[in-house]
């Protein structure tokens, strides 16, 4: 009897398991999650040096979208456009394209650099697939580090 209830409660578990979002393998599923327009609402970027706090510099953003439109393509093929007084740039390129990694936490963008789609910047996204997201980018190095902070609101614009 109480061989059964184990079987019964394993298959539960691995029905439950199977079903939720977290457990999916498919690579567009959280890319549809995240499709579609979102306003830049603050950008600002923090300095570190040596671990220590140096600064914090606000990021004159203006009224900007970023659009983010999904494919029938794996990989570097979802489409993004950005509109109003500011473009998102990493390492002085403005992203071409973007996809979700299947971790739920990260957008990597890309740009297009000598005829190939190159990855130029993985984010890590607080709160996905809601309205309002805190989108963090760190460049430099162990020494020297600089932390950049996106805030968006996810809109029917633009």
């Amino acid at each position: 009897m109480m061989t059964i209830k184990n079987c019964l409660l394993g298959i539960v578990l691995l029905f439950f398991i199977a079903c939720s979002k977290e457990a999916t393998l498919d690579e567009n599923y959280w890319e549809t999650i995240e499709a579609g327009a979102y306003k830049f609402t603050e950008a600002k970027i923090l300095s570190y040096s040596n671990g220590v706090f140096v600064s914090e510099t606000p990021i004159e953003i203006g009224n900007s979208y970023v659009l983010m439109e999904t494919s029938d393509f794996d990989g570097f093929f979802n489409q993004i456009s950005f509109y109003g007084d500011w473009n998102l740039t990493f390492a002085n390129r403005m992203p071409d394209a973007w996809n979700m990694e299947n971790d739920s936490k990260r957008l990597t963008f890309s740009s297009v650099i000598n005829d190939f789609t190159t990855p130029t910047a993985t984010l890590t996204i607080d709160n996905v697939g809601k309205d309002s997201q805190t989108w963090q980018y760190v460049t430099g190095d162990a020494v020297n580090y600089n932390h950049h902070i996106y805030q968006v609101m996810r809109t029917v614009k633009p």
